[in-house]
């Protein structure tokens, strides 16, 4: 969690690359929280060493009206608190616990790298709960030269290649195919099951 919390990329989305909640050449973990009707925001953060909450809100515990959320109004005073308390201090980072492990996975899967993974993250897991299964969901796909996915026809003319997709798996539907050519009516399961 403490590793979550202190990650500027896992944020980017919501507060950008410069928010309150970035300390440079610092870890620090931070969090946000912002009450019902804007009554109340807060940021707490944290550090091996040290720890500062604040809070902004009207004392009457009336609305703020949207004047503030916890990254307008509490991370501001929270940042400068935080940056004075360890201006001088060596960065810390987080001490990984010794029942918990880092692996590299597929960043779409979560699985282990599979031979068609293109995009890799490294994530946290306690002993024995890490990934075994390698990615299966990027799989090379038999498409002819029209673009569709390869039929019977097209394979025995040669005009056929092969790329990769990200084959979604549901309950329900079995395998979906994440942006892969049309298949001329048979089941995009059925497609590639059969040859891709």
């Amino acid at each position: 969690i403490s590793d979550i919390l202190a990650d500027n990329n896992a944020r980017l989305t919501e507060f950008g690359s410069n928010s309150a909640l970035k300390i440079a050449n610092q870890t620090v973990s931070v969090k946000t929280g912002t009450t019902n009707d804007f009554r109340d925001n807060w940021t707490f953060g944290y550090t091996p060493d040290f720890v500062v909450g604040t809070w902004v809100g009207n004392n009457d515990n009336t609305p703020m009206n949207n004047l503030a959320s916890g990254i307008t109004g509490a991370a501001p005073i929270w940042s400068s608190i935080f940056r004075s308390l360890i201006k001088d201090k060596k960065d810390e980072p987080w001490i990984k616990p010794e029942n918990v492990i880092s692996m590299e996975v597929d960043a779409v899967s979560g699985l282990k790298p599979g031979a068609y993974t293109d995009k890799r993250r490294f994530e946290y897991f306690v002993k024995g709960s890490e990934p075994t299964k390698e990615d299966d969901m990027h799989r090379k796909v038999k498409v002819c030269k029209d673009g569709k996915l390869a039929t019977p026809a097209c394979e025995a003319s040669g005009e056929i290649e092969e790329k990769v997709y990200t084959i979604l798996y549901d309950d329900f539907v079995k395998n979906a195919c994440e942006r892969c050519p049309p298949d001329d009516g048979s089941s995009i399961y059925t497609s590639l099951q059969g040859g891709g």
